[in-house]
């Protein structure tokens, strides 16, 4: 296999500029050394990729593993039946290193056969931790045609492995599928942290709200280190059932990383109540960053409150509104911030940058 990474890696380097014709590298497909099939291997199927399409069938059956994944994933990425073929194959062969294999050929197909999606999800069940990964990567990229969580996926949930449950997380979280989100939830007092940590964050990304209860159950625990992902999952979610809770935790201080998640979370959500946090937060001297980072998630929904701000708030409330509805861009604030600009305070040099901003 180091054999076909290092050509590849010649090849990109030197724009596949190989000395030979079609002619000589279909010769030297089956004489030499693995590297010098390889490199015929990788000339025909520049030089000549019609013709290569049938010549580089028979190195799937080469005696260099490098050499057969190199071939097998150009000719699974041109959808030729029998690259595909053997793949599936070598997946369902009881060798790791030939499952292998296979699996990282299949990671290039535009679309499993039906075969070949079987195969894998063998792999996931049988396979190796390795191989089982492997599995996860390539059913994640090709998507059953119908919708919803495969029930593998699902099950390597429950993996013995750390790693392919944390695999499983991530690939679930991809399908938007509200029975992943069920099974997530279980997942959230995962033994391994990194895995617990994904799916509160697989959560926030499915959209299904009935996970809401679960996320502020965790963010109310104060012995679970992920509550500030389970803070950016409300967040996501636009869980308005949420906001008392986040403006409680963003007047934590010092503002720490659960105070900045909830403020952000805040901004996603942005009710009235929630952008009424955001400006008291405006209000003080420092956390400039966090603030501005709010209002933009919070976009057109802040203008009222940014705008009222600008009339009423403190020099430093002034300013980062200014900021925030330069960056905006609603022509709207202009009057606003022109009267800003005109009183030749220390909020007076936000107001100009920000009316630079607009065209």
């Amino acid at each position: 296999m180091a054999v076909a990474i290092a050509l590849l890696a010649v090849w990109a380097g030197t724009a596949g500029a190989w000395p030979t014709g079609p002619a000589e590298d279909a010769a030297a497909l089956t004489t030499g050394a693995a590297p010098d099939r390889a490199t015929a291997a990788l000339a025909l199927a520049r030089e000549a990729p019609e013709r290569a399409k049938t010549a580089l069938v028979p190195l799937l059956r080469d005696a260099d593993p490098g050499v057969r994944l190199l071939v097998a994933r150009w000719l699974v990425r041109h959808e030729v039946s029998a690259g595909v073929a053997t793949a599936a194959g070598w997946v369902s062969a009881t060798v790791p290193r030939d499952r292998n294999l296979g699996l990282s050929a299949l990671r290039e197909a535009t679309a499993l056969t039906p075969e070949a999606r079987r195969a894998v999800e063998r792999a996931l069940l049988d396979g190796d931790g390795p191989t089982r990964v492997l599995a996860i990567d390539v059913l994640a990229a090709h998507p059953a045609s119908t919708s919803g969580a495969p029930t593998s996926l699902l099950r390597a949930l429950d993996d013995d492995e750390p790693g392919v449950r944390l695999r499983a997380v991530r690939a679930l979280a991809a399908t938007r599928d509200a029975k992943a989100g069920l099974a997530l939830v279980a997942r959230t007092t995962d033994g391994d942290r990194a895995v617990r940590n994904a799916a509160v964050e697989a959560l926030g990304d499915l959209g299904d709200a009935r996970a809401v209860p679960a996320l502020l159950r965790l963010l109310a625990d104060e012995a679970f280190e992920a509550r500030p992902g389970a803070a950016t999952a409300l967040g996501r979610l636009g869980a308005t059932s949420a906001v008392p809770t986040l403006v409680r935790l963003a007047a934590r201080r010092p503002r720490d990383e659960l105070a900045r998640r909830a403020l952000a979370a805040l901004g996603e959500i942005a009710t009235p109540e929630a952008l009424a946090a955001l400006a008291a937060a405006a209000r003080e001297p420092t956390g400039g960053d966090d603030v501005r980072v709010a209002f933009a998630l919070a976009g057109p929904r802040a203008f009222a409150t940014l705008t009222h701000e600008l009339a009423v708030g403190s020099a430093t409330s002034v300013a980062r509104a200014a900021d925030a509805l330069g960056a905006l861009g609603d022509p709207r604030a202009v009057p606003d911030l022109v009267e800003v600009a005109a009183r030749h305070d220390g909020a007076s040099t936000a107001a100009l940058a920000a009316l630079a901003r607009f065209d």
